[in-house]
């Protein structure tokens, strides 16, 4: 359920970016114990993994051991990293053309004063 009307203690995320790059994705194929054998290669995390990286992010079994991943939950990690990342970018591009303004500014003084 994702209407506010359901929720309660709602809190922004934290930083992710770092959180993110701990992520391990890989590939793989499914044990034929599972009951998805043959299904070919697969793409996903190992739960153990992500469990230690954020417990949110997984479904524990009955022995309390990760069983699966939260892709859904997964989402909004990555949309705050992704957020994160435009912030960074934004930023890095009011720097370069501040820094390109001081340098159009530089040449101007310095020709000026070649011209002398």
């Amino acid at each position: 359920v994702s209407s506010l009307r359901f929720k309660n203690t709602i809190n922004p995320l934290g930083p992710s970016i770092n959180e993110l790059l701990k992520l391990k994705p890989v590939s793989f194929i499914y044990n034929e114990s599972t009951g998805n054998a043959g299904q070919g290669e697969q793409v996903g995390f190992i739960a153990e993994e992500v469990s230690e990286i954020d417990p949110r992010l997984v479904v524990l079994d009955a022995e309390k051991k990760p069983y699966q991943v939260r892709y859904e939950n997964l989402t909004s990690i990555i949309v705050k990293g992704f957020q994160e990342l435009v912030a960074k970018v934004t930023g890095q591009e009011e720097r370069l053309n501040k820094l390109e303004l001081k340098n159009i500014e530089l040449e101007n003084r310095i020709k000026l004063l070649e011209s002398k």
